[in-house]
C-alpha cells in the first residue's frame, strides 16, 4: 500500500486540486518496486477525477508490463475519457449503476 500525504494528513490542496507530495527518488521507487513487480494498482473513483492518472510503468530503462488498473468507482462516475480507460482497465462498480455505461465497457 502507497499513500501519500502530508504531515496534517493532507492529499490535496484545499480546493480538492492536485497536491504534489512525493519527491522524484519517491517517485522512481514508486514505478520500480510498486508499479512494475505487482499486478494491479487499485484507486478509488476521487483520485481519477481529481488527477485523471495513467497507472503505468514509466521512467524505467526496461519497463515491465503495465499493471491492470482497479478502479472502485461504486456509481460509475469515470469519464469515458480518462487516461486510465483501456482494454485493461477494471472497473469494480455497484448495482444500479449506469447501465448504459456498464454496455460500453463489455464492448
Amino acid at each position: 500500500l502507497k499513500k501519500a500525504q502530508t504531515v496534517d494528513g493532507r492529499t490535496a490542496n484545499d480546493d480538492g486540486s492536485f497536491l504534489k507530495i512525493t519527491s522524484p527518488e519517491q517517485d522512481a521507487w514508486s514505478h520500480e518496486f510498486l508499479r512494475a513487480r505487482h499486478d494491479a494498482i487499485l484507486v478509488g473513483v476521487g483520485t481519477l477525477l481529481r488527477d485523471d492518472p495513467l497507472l503505468t510503468v514509466r521512467n524505467m530503462p526496461n519497463p515491465s508490463p503495465n499493471p491492470y488498473p482497479i478502479i472502485l468507482d461504486p456509481h460509475l462516475k469515470i469519464p469515458l475519457t480518462a487516461k486510465v480507460v483501456r482494454p485493461s482497465t477494471i472497473i469494480i462498480t455497484a448495482p444500479g449503476s449506469d447501465a448504459e455505461k456498464r454496455k460500453i465497457g463489455r464492448a
